[in-house]
């Protein structure tokens, strides 16, 4: 798939996801959709659009998507790479939030409400296939072609995060977005991008069950943090400015290793040089990656951000 079409299937999946969810607040239909249903029906709205380009394309759907084999030891490897880089992306969560609300955070109850075992294959299995076929799969793939492209990385992952539809999403899962197409062209292969986005979703997941299950208040005591603030002085701003700093000086260390360790994971894989063409890339010219759907789908985006803040 070319860069055109997949700028045009990024605009159709944002229209079919804005639409979808104006037509349910419209019409109510929202009171009867379970919260199952409704995730479900979330990942439905960009794997579909994805599938029917895909399917009226000339190459091989392989050739764009990368499903290529890897090595059980390098995908152990790879989720210790995640694990090195989550502090940067717990950074941009806390700095996010100096603005915005957490948006994870404040449906807690809703995904309470599910049973364990459907929540982590929903959040954990179901999200990471999809997206990671979408983004890293058929809208990277169409990006880079068959070069490195540091412009097809930073773009997909601003795609990704805009395609969450929230602020607060938007700003770590840049970060992630970026972490996950360096594993990519580290590995060649989607597989390790899949083990990245389920590693960061299941741990989240296991939280959450884990503290529902020994101490659900835990989840209600939560929302009343601005009032015990209160009492120590402190401001939920200044709360999450400290914890910015606090995680930058980790990030500062783990990010370093991350690298490192993502270095030799490449050698592994034969990709060695890898960090040196992503870097080149950036003088190199490349074929022109934004065109107007794209453009309007960016806006359309962010003016729906605004209109839900």
């Amino acid at each position: 798939m070319n860069t055109k079409k997949a700028n045009w299937m990024f605009l159709c999946i944002v229209l079919i996801t804005i639409g979808v969810e104006l037509l349910i607040a419209i019409t109510g239909i929202g009171e009867y959709l379970s919260m199952t249903a409704g995730m479900v029906l979330s990942e439905a709205m960009i794997l579909i659009p994805c599938l029917c380009f895909l399917l009226f394309q000339r190459d091989p759907m392989n050739r764009t998507l990368g499903f290529h084999k890897v090595k059980i030891s390098n995908l152990l490897l790879i989720v210790v790479y995640t694990w090195c880089m989550m502090p940067l992306v717990t950074m941009a969560n806390a700095f996010s939030m100096i603005f915005v609300e957490n948006e994870i955070a404040s449906m807690s109850d809703s995904f309470a409400q599910l049973s364990f075992p459907v929540l982590f294959f929903l959040t954990a299995i179901n999200a990471p296939f999809c997206e990671e076929f979408v983004f890293r799969g058929a809208i990277y793939g169409s990006y880079r072609k068959e070069k490195i492209s540091i412009k097809a990385m930073l773009l997909s992952a601003l795609l990704f995060g805009l395609m969450h539809m929230n602020f607060n999403q938007a700003a770590y899962a840049f970060i992630i977005g970026v972490i996950m197409c360096l594993a990519y062209e580290a590995t060649g292969s989607l597989f390790s991008t899949m083990v990245i986005h389920f590693v960061v979703n299941a741990g989240s997941t296991l939280y959450m069950g884990l503290v529902n299950w020994i101490s659900p208040e835990m989840l209600e005591q939560s929302a009343s943090l601005e009032n015990d603030l209160d009492e120590v002085g402190m401001t939920l701003t200044q709360m999450y400015g400290l914890m910015t700093v606090m995680f930058m000086f980790v990030a500062a260390v783990t990010t370093v290793i991350g690298m490192c360790l993502l270095q030799y994971i490449a050698k592994r894989c034969g990709r060695p040089f890898f960090l040196q063409q992503l870097w080149e890339s950036r003088k190199e010219k490349s074929p022109r990656i934004v065109t107007v759907p794209l453009v309007l789908a960016v806006i359309i985006c962010v003016a729906f951000m605004i209109w839900t803040q």
